[in-house]
């Protein structure tokens, strides 16, 4: 027999959530989805941001390292505005050979020399060359006296430890203090005298080839594995057009591009903003506005680099002084 059951009775609603239900879970749900979409897009602004400044940070420090360098060796200055800098730097002439009387130089490369640029060399113990001494005799014979010192140490084949120059003979001839311990010829000895090679004031009259040069004046004396130095001009110039910092080596001619991205519409005027403006300063010893290049005593150059969109780029100022510029300039 069928079980009875009531004439009105319903049959059970199906299962489901009711529209408050559903806003209520659902509202979490949209607040953390849009909490990870903001978080990503920071992370990929600053991720992009990363990206941009480490390349250009890396290009910096090559560039300022390279400006100090050059500047902080620099003889003087022959332009100082505030977008052109030009340096006179000293360049080392390696492996040279000179001769007593003679103006012709030759040296293992004259790549970086140009004409009239001084020359010089640093002051040294003086070699005398095709030396000849006999065992047992005090006399000594070389190609050129020129520049010995009575007193001063010998040193070499043939020579005894702590000899010394007692007396000069004659242009080519002089005696030691002791007795030499070997015949010897066409040998190289060395004395304590200091002695330049080039007289003060001797410039490069013309570069002959690759490896020789003739000087404006004699040589005071023969030598040879020598180093000289010359100089030759640097420039740096910051092109606000371009926005960049281009060097100049004008004895080879070649110019590289050091910097980009430097902000030519950045304003030190802005609100919050103190920073020098893009460009060279030169300060004399009183750390005051130099007015000529005499008086210079440290350089600045300052910029301020922009790089990528405004939605994820980065903007970032330097400045660099260096305090060794014009190392032969008097006191103020």
């Amino acid at each position: 027999m069928d079980s009875l059951r009531p004439i009105n009775a319903r049959k059970p609603h199906a299962a489901g959530f009711t529209l408050v239900e559903l806003l209520m879970v659902l509202t979490p749900v949209l607040f953390l989805g849009l909490g990870v979409i903001t978080a990503y897009i920071f992370l990929g602004r600053n991720l992009t941001r990363l990206g941009n400044r480490q390349p250009q940070d890396v290009k910096v420090r090559r560039a300022l390292f390279q400006f100090e360098q050059d500047v902080g060796a620099a003889t003087g200055i022959t332009s100082m505005t505030t977008t052109n800098l030009v340096l006179t730097v000293p360049v080392a002439i390696s492996n040279c050979t000179t001769t007593s009387g003679s103006k012709n130089v030759t040296c293992a490369s004259t790549i970086n020399l140009t004409a009239l640029s001084a020359v010089w060399s640093a002051p040294g113990p003086l070699t005398l060359t095709n030396c000849t001494t006999t065992l047992g005799s005090k006399n000594v014979t070389c190609a050129s006296t020129t520049g010995m010192e009575v007193n001063s140490t010998v040193t070499g084949t043939g020579v005894p430890s702590n000899a010394t120059v007692a007396s000069i003979t004659n242009g080519t001839t002089f005696v030691l203090s002791a007795n030499a311990t070997a015949n010897t010829s066409a040998g190289t000895l060395t004395t304590s005298t200091i002695v330049t090679v080039l007289a003060d004031g001797t410039t490069i009259a013309s570069v002959t080839n690759g490896t020789t040069f003739v000087m404006s004046a004699n040589a005071a004396r023969t030598g040879s594995g020598l180093t000289l130095y010359s100089t030759k001009a640097i420039s740096y110039v910051y092109s606000s057009a371009a926005g960049t910092l281009t060097c100049t080596d004008a004895s080879t001619g070649i110019s590289t591009t050091l910097l980009t991205n430097i902000d030519s519409a950045y304003d030190p005027a802005l609100p919050q903003v103190h920073f020098p403006v893009n460009g060279f300063a030169y300060y004399n010893k009183s750390n005051l506005t130099a007015t000529t290049a005499a008086s210079v005593k440290s350089v600045e150059f300052a910029f301020t680099t922009k790089v990528g969109t405004a939605a994820n780029g980065t903007q970032s100022s330097y400045s660099i002084v260096s305090p060794r510029v014009v190392v032969r300039n008097k006191s103020l």
